[in-house]
């Protein structure tokens, strides 16, 4: 094996702290979007990023008490996970992994809000319940499942890489539906943050399909023509 020349080692470096700039900046948006959201004091110091063994990524996980109006004491938590690198032309940031999770009291999973950019035999995003039920667990053992007694082992699917929920649907999910209590910002806050994360993503829709964009805005009015070569086909389709 050769030794890589020195510049391009530097150009490595360079890459890789910017990328972890990028990283920090926002998974500190990601957490103060949380504190704003939830009631409670957030646990713990400040968010380290973590280099990732699985190649030129980085990581963080972030936890916040979950707190209700009628008890005082912390019912819950609510943790997130985020690794992140570039897409493949490495020009925009891209999330390999992440996890949305709600946690008892004692920090065991109840409820898990999943996605892998690259996935073996299972739905890139996905909710694992932690729950029994005896219906399902009949059903799934009369299908031959390997483990049906373990709900939580299930991937159940939601809207694939593009259209999957994003913390601000979660934690509405937390608030509305669980009834842990919000921050008296918390609707103004959901809307924002879910807006920046549909704005992000209806970009990387655009991408993968440029055509049905360009055909959408000729049917609003808009004189929108095809580049001469026609356009450059995503290096990964991911709709």
């Amino acid at each position: 094996m050769s030794d890589a020349p020195d510049g391009d080692l530097d150009c490595s470096d360079e890459r890789a702290a910017d990328l972890q700039r990028e990283v920090s900046d926002f998974a500190s948006r990601c957490c103060m979007r949380i504190e704003s959201t939830l009631a409670g004091q957030p646990t713990g110091g400040p968010v380290s990023i973590i280099k990732s063994p699985k190649g030129p990524r980085f990581s963080f996980r972030y936890m916040h008490p979950l707190k209700s109006e009628r008890n005082p004491a912390v019912i819950g938590y609510f943790e997130v996970l985020f690794t992140v690198g570039r897409d493949r032309i490495g020009r925009y940031m891209a999330v390999y992994e992440s996890s949305f999770k709600l946690l008892d009291a004692r920090k065991r999973p109840m409820l898990r809000m999943e996605y892998i950019r690259e996935p073996l035999n299972v739905p890139s995003s996905h909710i694992h319940i932690h729950a029994q039920s005896g219906p399902l667990t009949l059903l799934l053992a009369k299908v031959g499942h390997k483990t049906p007694a373990s709900i939580e082992s299930l991937h159940i699917p939601t809207g694939g890489e593009r259209f999957r929920p994003c913390v601000e649907d979660f934690l509405e999910f937390l608030i509305v539906e669980c009834g842990v209590q919000g921050s008296e910002t918390w609707k103004d806050e959901v809307t924002e943050g879910r807006a920046e994360w549909r704005e992000y993503q209806a970009r990387s829709v655009i991408r993968d399909r440029p055509e049905t964009a360009v055909e959408v805005l000729r049917e609003l009015g808009a004189k929108v023509e095809f580049p001469p070569a026609g356009f450059k086909e995503s290096p990964r389709n991911a709709f």
